[in-house]
């Protein structure tokens, strides 16, 4: 009988090392998960400040190109033949107009990519969710498990503790 009951006890130890291992598994797990979320929210917190800038560059370069335009159109009217300096600034207004359409494009690739970050966000944190959920489950079931193992421990001490008393009635009366 005793041995039945210390072969409880060893099925019930491997399956607590059964658990352990798994919740090990779980916690790195969990500590990557951090990591990653981590980093998507300092390149969202990157992005976010480029795109800030941009569209204050965006919003400076169309100023600009207003100014030079409506200067443009008044240099156009007085004087009808371009002069060396119309020119120039005609030249300075073409280079300006490339710049704000290259910002305006990078304004709009860093605002598309915003979004596709934002929505991997919302995926990880799902995920993360979910394996908090399922690593507090596993550490329930550990401490139950834990609990049975302590019990069945403490019930094969005492039935020791019986047999050994026995033992000794038993010399006693002999």
């Amino acid at each position: 009988m005793l041995n039945k009951i210390v072969e409880q006890c060893k099925k019930c130890i491997e399956t607590c090392n059964a658990c352990t291992g798994k919740d090990k598994k779980f916690r790195t797990r969990d500590i990557e998960f951090f990591k990653i979320e981590k980093v998507f929210k300092d390149k969202c917190k990157e992005m976010f400040e480029n795109k800030k800038m941009l569209k204050d560059n965006d919003e400076k370069l169309t100023q600009k190109c207003k100014v030079l335009e409506t200067e443009n159109e008044i240099l156009k009217e007085k004087c009808p033949t371009m002069t060396e300096e119309c020119l120039q600034k005609e030249k300075a207004f073409q280079e300006m107009k490339k710049e704000y359409d290259s910002v305006k494009l990078a304004y709009h690739i860093t605002k598309e990519s915003h979004e596709n970050v934002k929505i991997q966000m919302k995926l990880v944190q799902s995920r993360l969710k979910h394996c908090s959920e399922t690593s507090d489950m596993l550490k329930r079931q550990y401490t139950l498990k834990q609990q049975v193992v302590n019990y069945i421990e403490e019930v094969a001490e005492l039935k020791r503790k019986m047999d050994d008393i026995k033992q000794d009635n038993n010399k006693l009366h002999s």
